[in-house]
């Protein structure tokens, strides 16, 4: 729907709201409404602020550190701010390690505030809207482009460090986008997405000795750096990245390399160019 802005006092503009959205968000004259700003510069206006979810989960000592981590972890995702965590028979010092590895590893912005022998209390104590979903996007980007070098040059020893810095930008942006529901967020996401997934096969790599040192690791970076000019929207960038990745499948099957890392290559420049297809403004 359209509606057009008007002179309103001296130098300020106004819209007038729909009053049938007015009705159905509860609203009544005097009201407070809520602008932001989308990623794209789109003003968004809702009914009500940002409102901080709170959760409770039971445990026992039973249950297993590894399960602790991933539901903390899914919890920070999915915009939780507020976490108790009871345990009805008290938690075990592998249980308590868990969760302080994962608040202070991988969540950020998120704290124990509060810890006895039956309850650990998280919370955010950060503003999520201060974050800026498009620098940390390039600082994966940087981070992955790096993974690249270091195995095209044969050194490895710095790619488990980068894992745990993609993982916590990774969650930090899913984060994000959960919380704020951004503009073009399907977009947002499947880029994070592809960047996680692309690192998360370069790590499987490094483990490989007959996938070390190889030089399309090389081509593969610069198939990176252009997808990230197609994300732009550029059609003719987006059409460069394709091609890329036709010839560096035609490329793969001359290595001397296993199988299944021929496969892990294979995915990897499938998901860069996924990269780039996210750019085409469909």
């Amino acid at each position: 729907m359209e509606r057009h802005i008007f002179k309103f006092g001296e130098g300020s503009t106004a819209l007038i709201l729909p009053k049938t959205w007015v009705s159905k968000s509860g609203l009544r004259a005097s009201d407070i409404v809520y602008l932001s700003e989308s990623e794209s510069g789109n003003l968004i206006v809702t009914a009500r602020g940002t409102e901080k979810k709170s959760a409770e989960w039971a445990v026992d000592s039973k249950t297993s550190p590894t399960l602790i981590e991933r539901r903390l972890g899914l919890h920070y995702m999915y915009g939780t701010a507020n976490l108790h965590i009871y345990s009805s028979d008290g938690f075990t010092t592998p249980q308590l390690d868990a969760i302080e590895k994962t608040v202070h590893g991988s969540c950020s912005g998120f704290e124990i505030t509060t810890q006895t022998s039956k309850e650990v209390v998280v919370e955010d104590l950060t503003n999520i809207k201060e974050v800026n979903l498009e620098k940390i996007i390039m600082r994966l980007r940087s981070i992955v482009g790096q993974e690249f070098s270091e195995l095209e040059s044969g050194n490895i020893g710095a790619i488990g460090k980068m894992e745990e810095l993609i993982n916590r930008f990774y969650m930090i942006g899913v984060r994000y986008i959960n919380i704020t529901q951004a503009s073009d967020f399907f977009r947002y996401f499947g880029v994070l997405e592809a960047l996680e997934g692309i690192a998360d096969r370069l790590a499987f790599l490094s483990e490989e000795p007959s996938a070390k040192g190889i030089n399309i690791f090389g081509i593969m970076h610069s198939q990176l750096d252009l997808a990230f000019t197609g994300f732009t929207g550029n059609v003719k960038v987006i059409e460069e990245v394709t091609g890329m990745r036709a010839s560096i499948l035609k490329k793969i099957p001359h290595r001397k390399i296993g199988r299944l890392d021929a496969y892990m290559l294979r995915n990897v420049t499938d998901l860069i160019s996924d990269i780039a297809e996210f750019g085409l403004k469909l």
